[in-house]
């Protein structure tokens, strides 16, 4: 859990980073494949030990500010080179990041569901639109199964939703 904490605090600090470059007028490569897992991996492992939640508390403080900020430049493009404006990559750092929350969640034998499943749907088909996605059926199970997760149904409960991992 520690390590995907990690990759999430250095991915939000990524994000701000590549900001900077798009609003100063150097919008840097898109990383795809093994290149991205690549820097993945070398900056989670150039992150200093910390406590998990200590971790996860620079990570949501790091994202809303990131979230913050892009709301700010909205429309300022392109956020990387060859690549979707500021905006959607706050679409897309926003499906990663739940994404990856419904991940630790689930290594802790817990469930989630985000608040705005549908928003994160929409942001998915706008943003990366070679990698599909149902537009039908509950939005959470859509981006769950587009981003390669597995489930077997979809519990939704107006006090505490949650998705229910499909063992294979």
């Amino acid at each position: 859990m520690r390590q995907l904490a990690q990759h999430l605090l250095c991915t939000a600090r990524r994000f701000h980073r590549l900001l900077v470059a798009s609003l100063a007028g150097r919008p840097e490569p898109v990383l795809l494949g093994s290149d991205l897992a690549d820097l993945n991996r070398a900056h989670v492992i150039g992150t200093p030990w910390a406590p998990l939640d200590e971790i996860i508390l620079a990570f949501a403080a790091s994202a809303h500010e990131f979230e913050q900020r892009a709301r700010e430049h909205w429309d300022h493009g392109p956020f990387q080179r060859g690549g979707v404006s500021v905006g959607e990559a706050l679409g897309i750092a926003a499906f990663e990041w739940h994404v990856h929350a419904w991940d630790l969640r689930r290594a802790a034998g817990q469930d989630y569901y985000p608040a705005h499943a549908e928003v994160l749907r929409q942001a998915w088909d706008s943003s990366v639109p070679h990698l599909r996605i149902d537009l039908t059926g509950d939005p959470w199970a859509a981006v769950l199964s587009s981003a390669g997760r597995s489930v077997l149904q979809v519990v939704v409960d107006p006090v505490a939703p949650s998705v229910v991992p499909h063992d294979e």
